[in-house]
């Protein structure tokens, strides 16, 4: 079996931690004056499908994904794959579950919490 993305290729990463949108990625006291789903309303109306969503007060933190703010970020249009916190089987499901795009896993793979093919397999809802 293949698991893979299909077009569109395009996509745009949007961070967000409840409030505005941080300019840099590793800084949480540095943001912008525009939300998360003000900025996605705008890419998408500019052409770009899909966004990818990260909690950057949950990443690294196997605390769980945010799924409230990518739910959100959906509602402005944006095929959504969510990424932060994200520790279990379980986690996954829930992305599934709830009908976003995709999940990015990391440290809980690094951390051999999670299987890649555990992993694969609670992707399948």
């Amino acid at each position: 079996r293949q698991h893979h993305l299909a077009p569109p290729a395009a996509g745009r990463g949007s961070n967000g931690k409840g409030g505005p949108s941080p300019r840099c990625r590793w800084s949480s006291t540095e943001t912008s004056t525009r939300r998360a789903d003000e900025m996605v309303r705008q890419v998408v109306g500019d052409g770009i499908e899909t966004v990818i969503y990260t909690d950057i007060s949950r990443d690294g933190m196997l605390s769980g994904p945010d799924l409230s703010g990518a739910l959100g970020l959906r509602s402005a249009g944006a095929r959504v794959i969510v990424s932060g916190g994200v520790a279990s089987k379980a986690d996954i499901r829930a992305v599934c579950l709830a009908g976003l795009s995709g999940v990015i896993v990391g440290k809980a793979i690094y951390e051999g919490l999670l299987t890649i093919p555990e992993a694969l397999q609670a992707a399948e809802c």
